[in-house]
């Protein structure tokens, strides 16, 4: 750990500042377009905002992927990072589901040789159970599973092996917590089985990445907003000072707040 600056927020549950790019292993690929907005984004502010969340032992990025891609494109050396104990059971990964229309669905389904079973229930219990099976879930009449697959991570390959046959438009990215709503209201759903810990430090430890949306992590506390500039990344050695001088008065917002548009289940802490 001789490439990493940080400040120990003990009260605050993680350690900030920053860590060397080279120390840091993604777990998840990224989406390209996304990637591309991302860049200009940053160049155009000039800063790092958000920082990275990241196991404090192994380095692995939890919460990320993409600013660290970025970060990377931009020249930087560093990135700002907020280090974590990944076993803390207060740190939890869930997963993203996709949702779409059932009929463009049940053709997906048949593309990649899926086999009906009665109904969602049945299909969501034997991905749960088998953790290397993939299921789509119909709000109405029978539901279609996966044979057994390697692992997670197959599984979650196969279900973009899923997805990737519905135009881009067509589908939605949600929350697991999310899913039965979205059957309420008429959606299927794919269902891949949700990642272990110890799956997700084995896929950045190996290279073996999940695909992108894979994993859904949920901190006890997560900071926001500390814009760090990008020259700043960009030298051999930052100062620390320029985190503690940001770290002074914080601003707390309860779990479920919404900052810049989005709805965030952890605590935030706002350094802006």
């Amino acid at each position: 750990m001789s490439h990493v600056r940080v400040l120990d927020l003990g009260e605050l549950g993680f350690r900030l500042g920053f860590v060397r790019l080279d120390e840091l292993r993604p777990h998840e690929e990224i989406i390209p377009a996304e990637l591309s907005s991302l860049i200009i984004s940053m160049e155009s502010d000039g800063f790092q905002s958000d920082p990275l969340m990241v196991d404090g032992v192994t380095l692995t990025v939890l919460d990320g992927a993409h600013r660290l891609a970025a970060l990377r494109e931009l020249g930087a050396h560093w990135a700002v990072s907020a280090l974590v104990d990944y076993e803390d059971p207060g740190v939890t990964v869930a997963r993203w589901l996709r949702s779409m229309d059932p009929r463009s669905a049940s053709g997906a389904a048949m593309d990649v040789g899926m086999a009906q079973v009665d109904d969602w229930r049945t299909a969501a219990g034997a991905v749960d159970s088998s953790r290397g099976r993939v299921a789509i879930l119909m709000p109405s009449g029978p539901s279609y599973l996966s044979s057994a697959l390697g692992g997670c991570i197959e599984a979650h390959r196969f279900a973009r092996a899923v997805w990737s046959r519905v135009p881009a438009g067509e589908v939605s990215l949600i929350p697991d917590d999310r899913g039965g709503a979205a059957l309420e209201s008429g959606s299927a759903i794919i269902y891949p089985p949700a990642p272990l810990k110890e799956e997700v430090i084995v896929s950045a430890a190996s290279g073996d990445l999940f695909p992108p949306k894979s994993t859904r992590h949920i901190f006890r506390t997560r900071p926001l907003g500390i814009d760090v500039p990008l020259e700043v990344l960009r030298s051999s050695e930052p100062d620390l000072g320029i985190i503690s001088g940001r770290t002074s008065m914080p601003r707390i917002l309860p779990p479920n707040s919404e900052f810049r548009g989005r709805r965030y289940e952890d605590q935030v802490v706002l350094f802006q």
